[in-house]
C-alpha cells in the first residue's frame, strides 16, 4: 500500500471521466491541496496535461495533479498501488494492464521477478510478451551463453541471446500459461515468455524495457501441443493463425483461451464458409472450440447443422441445468468463461438471438423472444423446476420466460438477474442517431475499448453512412478487427436496435417469481440511489442479492467474474 493522504492533501480515485469510483474499484490517483505545485518548470504542455481543474473544490482556479498511478481504496482507508496507467495498452481491442500481468506472474512460486510488455516485432501484430527470472534453486543452473547451444530438452533452437536462459523442467511456459489462466482473463495471458538471468536495469537502477530481448520467432515448446495432422486441420489452423495473430496453434488449443471473442468468431466463420462453402452457425465454435473438434464438425456431414437458439456451453454434469439468455447484442460468447468457472458438474445452456446469421430476422418483442426460447428449453428440460437467468437485457428476457412458464403451471426455482435493470416506464424511444451511438457504446464495453460517438455527428448522414462512420471510428480505436465487413456489422446493429426497441416497450408483469440479483457497484440503467432489489421488488420476490465492485461490463471478466461465479453457484445449488 501507499498509505493515506498527509494533512492538507486531498486524494481522489477517479475513472476516465473524472468521477469517483466505489471502494475497492481501481482508478487513477489525483492529488490536490495546499502542497500542490504550480506545474512543471518550462513545460507548459506537460503542465496542461497533468495539472487539471479541480471539480470538487469551491476555490476558483484550484487544480488536481494526475499522478498516472492506478490505485484503489481499501476498506481500511489506505490506498493500494496497482501499477502505472502508462503501462496500460490495447491488444486486439482489449485494454490490458501490463503491471497486473507481472504482479500475478510474481505470485508463481518459481518466479522471482517478472515484467510484461507489448512488442510489435512483426508490423501490425502486437502481442504480449512476459519476461521472468526464476526463483533460485538448490541445484546449480548455469545460464546459457550466446555461444552455447540450447539443451535439446528446451527445444529452443541452437542458440540463445546473452542473458537468456533455456527453459528447464522446473519452469515451463505451459505451466505459466496455466497459472495465469486461473487468475486472469484469456486475452491477458501472454503469447510468448522469455526467461532471463535478471531483468535489465538502467544506470539509475530502473527497469530498462528497451533492453528486453525479442522472443524466439516461434512459440515456446509445449509437450502436449499437437500440430495439425490433416489438410483440413491445416486449413483451419491457417484461418486461426491469421485471425488470432498467433504463430503456431495446436489442434487441441482452445480458441477463446487464445484470445478469441465474438467478433473474431464472425471472421473465422466467414473465412471457413468461403473456403469450404458451408455456413456453420456462429455458436459452433462455442461447442467445438478446438481445431480438432471443428474439423470433426466439418467432416461429419455435408449438411449444415440446424440453427437453434439453444447453445450448450456445458452439457454435462449432474446438477439441474441453468438456462442463460443473451445480452442485448444477441450472442452468448460473453458467458463462455462464466460457464467454465461454474465447473464441469453444472450444465449451462446459453440462448442466442435470431438475426446474427445470414437471412435471419430478429424479434422485436420480449414476449416473442421468450416464447421461442421456451420451445428450445423444453427440448432439454420438458418440465420444471427451472433455473433461468441472464445478464443485462438477458435478465429481462429470462424474467419473461419464467413468467410465461409459471402461467403454464411450471415451477420456477430461481430467476438470476445479473445487473439487469427494470426499464423505465416513461422512456421515449431514441432517434436512430442516438440508438447507433448507444450501439457503439455497448460494443466498446463488451470488447473493453470505449467507442464514443456523438449523435450530432450522425444527424446529417444516411443510415448506411451512419453505420460506416461508426465502423471506421471503431476500427481506428482498435475496438474492431480491421477486416470485419459492413454486412456483418449491419447484422450486429440490427439485432441491437431490435432488442433495444423490445426492451423499451416491455412492461414486466407482477409475479411471485423468486429473484436472485447480482449488481455492479455502479449498476447501469437505474437511479444511483435505487438498488436493483428495490427496483425489482414490485415484480417478484427478491430472495437473494449481492453486489460486486466493478462496472456493468466488468462483471463477466476476471477478476470480477470469479466473485459472480461463486455467488451464482450458491444460488443454483440453493435454488434446488
Amino acid at each position: 500500500t501507499i498509505g493515506r493522504p498527509i494533512a492538507h492533501t486531498q486524494a481522489y480515485v477517479l475513472d476516465a471521466e473524472m468521477q469517483p469510483v466505489p471502494l475497492g474499484v481501481a482508478g487513477e490517483l489525483y492529488l490536490g491541496g495546499a502542497g500542490l505545485a504550480r506545474g512543471y518548470l518550462q513545460r507548459p504542455d506537460l503542465t496542461a496535461a497533468r495539472f487539471v481543474p479541480d471539480p470538487f473544490s469551491p476555490q476558483p482556479g484550484a487544480r488536481l495533479y494526475r499522478t498516472g498511478d492506478r490505485v484503489r481504496y481499501r476498506a481500511d482507508g489506505q490506498l493500494a498501488f496497482l501499477g502505472r496507467l502508462d503501462h496500460q495498452v490495447k491488444v486486439r481491442g482489449f485494454r490490458i494492464e501490463l503491471d497486473e500481468i507481472a504482479a500475478v506472474l510474481r505470485q508463481h512460486p518459481d518466479v522471482q521477478a517478472a515484467v510484461a510488455i507489448v512488442r510489435e516485432d512483426i508490423p501490425g501484430d502486437p502481442r504480449i510478451v512476459a519476461y521472468v527470472v526464476e526463483e533460485p534453486r538448490t541445484e546449480n543452473l548455469e545460464p546459457v551463453s550466446a555461444s552455447s547451444p540450447s539443451p535439446a530438452a528446451a527445444g529452443e533452437g541452437s542458440r540463445l541471446s546473452d542473458g537468456v536462459r533455456a527453459w528447464n523442467e522446473g519452469l515451463r511456459p505451459a505451466d505459466l500459461r496455466r497459472f495465469l489462466a486461473t487468475k486472469l482473463p484469456s486475452y491477458m495471458v501472454p503469447s510468448a515468455f522469455v526467461q532471463l538471468e535478471s531483468l535489465p536495469l538502467t544506470p539509475n537502477g530502473k527497469l530498462d524495457r528497451k533492453a528486453l530481448p525479442a522472443p524466439e520467432a516461434r512459440v515456446e515448446p509445449s509437450a502436449d501441443r499437437v500440430l495439425p495432422r490433416t489438410p483440413l486441420e491445416e486449413a483451419i489452423a491457417g484461418v486461426w493463425t491469421r485471425v488470432l495473430g498467433r504463430e503456431s496453434i495446436g489442434v487441441h488449443d482452445d480458441f477463446f483461451a487464445l484470445g478469441g471473442h465474438s467478433l473474431l468468431v464472425v471472421r473465422v466463420m466467414a473465412e471457413l464458409r468461403q473456403q469450404f462453402g458451408r455456413a456453420l452457425p456462429l455458436a459452433t465454435l462455442l461447442q467445438s472450440p478446438t481445431i480438432a473438434q471443428l474439423a470433426a464438425q466439418l467432416e461429419q456431414s455435408a449438411s449444415v447443422p440446424a440453427w437453434s437458439p439453444l447453445v450448450p456451453l456445458q452439457s454435462r454434469g449432474e446438477r439441474q441445468p441453468f438456462f442463460c439468455v443473451h445480452p442485448i447484442g444477441g450472442t452468448v460468447f460473453c458467458y463462455a468463461d462464466l460457464a467454465r468457472a461454474l465447473g464441469p458438474d453444472q450444465p449451462f445452456y446459453g440462448l442466442q438471438a435470431r438475426g446474427l446469421e445470414v437471412d435471419q430476422h430478429p424479434y422485436r418483442s420480449i414476449p416473442e423472444l421468450a416464447a421461442d426460447y421456451i420451445t428450445a428449453i423444453r427440448q432439454v428440460q420438458p418440465h420444471g423446476p427451472y433455473l433461468l437467468g441472464g445478464w443485462s437485457f438477458g435478465g429481462l428476457v429470462a424474467f419473461e420466460i419464467a413468467s410465461q412458464l409459471q402461467r403454464q403451471g411450471e415451477e420456477i426455482r430461481r430467476v438470476v438477474l445479473i445487473d439487469s435493470a427494470v426499464p423505465p416506464s416513461d422512456q421515449a424511444p431514441p432517434d436512430e442517431a442516438v440508438l447507433l451511438a448507444q450501439f457503439a457504446h455497448d460494443l466498446g464495453g463488451l470488447l473493453g475499448t470505449p467507442v464514443v460517438i456523438d449523435p450530432a455527428d450522425l444527424a446529417s448522414l444516411t443510415p448506411d453512412e451512419r453505420l460506416s462512420y461508426i465502423l471506421e471510428h471503431a476500427r481506428r480505436q482498435q475496438a474492431l478487427p480491421p477486416d470485419i465487413t459492413f454486412e456483418q456489422f449491419r447484422r450486429l446493429a440490427d439485432v441491437f436496435a431490435s432488442h433495444l426497441s423490445a426492451m423499451q416497450a416491455y412492461q414486466p408483469p407482477l409475479t411471485s417469481l423468486p429473484l436472485a440479483l447480482v449488481e455492479a457497484a455502479h449498476p447501469a440503467g437505474i437511479d444511483a440511489h435505487t438498488s436493483l432489489a428495490e427496483s425489482w421488488q414490485p415484480f417478484g420476490n427478491v430472495v437473494a442479492q449481492h453486489a460486486v465492485p466493478g462496472t456493468h461490463y466488468s462483471l463477466l471478466h476476471q477478476p470480477r467474474l470469479q466473485a459472480v461465479a461463486t455467488w451464482l453457484s450458491e444460488q443454483l445449488v440453493g435454488g434446488v
